[in-house]
């Protein structure tokens, strides 16, 4: 954490020091792409700026008397195409720039990269190093830009280029100032970020607007053009000004990887990902005490005098939580279970928070959810458990089972069904047609040939097959650090970030699962009425497909084929019992 607040202290310092290595690694491919830049801003200005000229001109009855000597040797309709045809040529060359600062930006990163000599760092480190090596050119352009545009503001409107300018120097110290007030207030806040430095530029630009307005209407107003001309350099600055802020900010959010990837002594932190400096304060042992009382009186209103905190082992990365058993003055203990979700763990976060404040559902097999919540900008949940004792380790394989047959017990709400089908694929959609044809190209000619031929002929019954089963809430990616078990054997699950909605008899294990089918296919037509027309078979087939969806999906193409036979057999089976029916 020290690395990471000293580079954040730094922050300054360190973009020097990596364009300062940029440009002397590359320096001639550098300079090439700051002057494109250049070129491309200077001449979207000129295909901006050039049209309003014309149209202008179209909308006087002569050449306006502010138009330049020069221009006034020419007839009306002919200055009105030179002007069309000059701003369409700048519009090219703005586009060829373009172009060009995008091959040699790739270029250019893939240069740095080498002359550091590392092995691959992260997926999609091309991609950083390219997008790292244009915002650091795109700044230094911009930078100059800005100076090039200020100056030819200054000369043709000063007073204009005061405002500007002073607009600029005012949100500095103001940002300035609220980092300072939040550091003395021990408040963390959000991060900047470009959704709150978007809105500068268009603020900025209708200040300006709102001096030259004031400005027309005194007594002494500017001249026309140089009104208009200002205007549309005030346009460029508050623009170009906007994206080097957003640039800078983007540079230093991806410092640790920017200097991993460019700097030969740079090595990739583990916790690079998320805000781990943060993330971490939370959990010592005195801000710990203070957020968890807060939480529980908050949430319950009773009057706790202690709570005794402990670490609990989620079995998930970067979901953290603590076991609180929380006492009141009458020697009453009640336990709670709060977890803490990293930034990166906010869809598994949401998606726990989704199933369990679902109203139409009660008694499945979870550890009662009281709220969901923040804590500092992390999704929270605080459980109210039955009991925090996990299962032994040897019998998860065991729990898993049961947990799983316990959840195939109950119908999901019709509103969890359309909320989970609106947004994720079902198993029937997960067997696409582009899914199948990878796999059947994958094994091409071989012994599996038959069989994925018959399978494919068949894969429109399976699909219906599946859909006529009803669905369970399936939350099969449990461990053991996931099960709690109380005293009188019954068990609770803490972790719901990846259910998903399948058919019954998915996710059950496969090995063995003849024998066992008769027992819960009649423990389920007890619990549920709308599994009193499913028989055996279908189960059998939705378990088949479910365990042929994970093959797929991990690419074991060969494992998946070893399947195909009896999936093809069942289906032929329940299409022999539809003929038969309907004969």
């Amino acid at each position: 954490m020290s690395e990471i607040k000293s580079l954040n202290f730094n922050a300054g310092r360190w973009m020097y020091s990596v364009a300062n290595k940029i440009t002397r690694i590359i320096p001639g491919l550098t300079l090439t792409i700051i002057i494109l830049t250049l070129a491309a801003q200077i001449s979207l200005l000129a295909a901006s700026f050039l049209p309003l000229k014309a149209i202008i001109l179209i909308g006087s009855p002569n050449i306006p008397s502010y138009f330049p000597e020069y221009l006034k040797t020419f007839e009306r309709k002919d200055l009105f195409l030179l002007l069309c045809s000059t701003a369409a040529l700048f519009y090219v060359l703005y586009l060829t720039s373009e172009a060009l600062i995008k091959k040699l930006t790739k270029l250019g990163s893939e240069r740095l990269i080498l002359n550091s000599r590392k092995l691959i760092l992260f997926d999609g480190q091309n991609e950083v190093a390219s997008k790292a090596y244009l915002r650091f050119t795109r700044s230094l352009a911009a930078i100059v830009f800005l100076g090039l545009t200020i100056a030819a503001l200054g000369y043709i409107y000063l007073e204009l280029t005061i405002a500007t300018v002073a607009f600029w120097l005012c949100w500095g110290i103001i940002t300035k100032l609220r980092k300072r007030i939040k550091k003395n207030s021990n408040i963390q806040g959000n991060e900047t970020n470009h959704e709150s430095i978007n809105p500068i530029g268009s603020i900025g630009f209708f200040a300006a607007f709102s001096y030259l307005a004031y400005d027309l209407l005194s007594d002494t107003p500017p001249k026309l053009l140089p009104a208009i001309i200002g205007i549309l350099l005030t346009r460029q600055i508050m623009q170009r000004a906007t994206l080097l802020v957003q640039d800078l900010v983007s540079l230093k959010e991806q410092h640790l990887q920017i200097s991993a990837l460019f700097f030969k002594d740079h090595k990739l932190p583990s916790e690079a990902r998320g805000k781990p400096e943060k993330f971490w304060s939370l959990f010592t042992s005195d801000n710990a005490k203070l957020w968890a009382h807060d939480l529980i009186h908050e949430v319950t209103g009773k009057p706790y005098v202690k709570h005794d905190i402990k670490w609990h082992q989620t079995g998930v990365h970067d979901v953290f939580a603590i076991e609180v058993e929380s006492e009141t003055d009458t020697g009453q203990k009640d336990a709670y279970l709060i977890k803490v979700f990293n930034t990166n763990r906010t869809t598994l976060a949401i998606n726990e928070a989704t199933l369990l404040t679902e109203p139409n559902l009660a008694n499945i097999p979870a550890a009662p959810l009281i709220q969901a919540t923040l804590l500092d900008g992390f999704h929270c949940h605080i459980f109210s458990p039955q009991s925090l004792d996990k299962i032994p380790a040897i019998e998860t394989g065991i729990h898993q089972a049961t947990s799983t047959k316990i959840l195939m017990r109950y119908t999901p709400p019709q509103s969890l069904i359309q909320k989970y089908s609106r947004s994720r694929p079902l198993l029937w959609d997960r067997l696409s047609d582009n899914v199948l044809h990878s796999f059947g190209t994958a094994l091409g000619n071989n012994e599996y040939t038959h069989d994925i031929k018959k399978f494919m002929g068949l894969k429109q019954l399976v699909r219906d097959t599946l859909r006529s089963i009803p669905l369970y809430i399936s939350n099969s990616q449990i461990g053991k650090d996931q099960i709690l078990i109380s005293s009188n054997g019954v068990l609770n699950i803490s972790y719901w970030g990846n259910w998903s909605l399948e058919p019954i008899g998915a996710c059950l294990q496969i090995k063995n699962l003849s024998a066992s089918l008769p027992s819960l296919l009649a423990d389920l037509q007890q619990h549920r009425d709308d599994i009193q027309q499913i028989d055996e078979t279908k189960l059998m087939l939705s378990a088949l497909c479910y365990k042929l969806d994970q093959l797929l999906s991990r690419q074991h193409y060969l494992s998946a084929a070893e399947l195909l036979p009896e999936i093809s057999a069942l289906a032929s089976s329940i299409d022999n019992d539809n003929l038969a029916v309907v004969k």
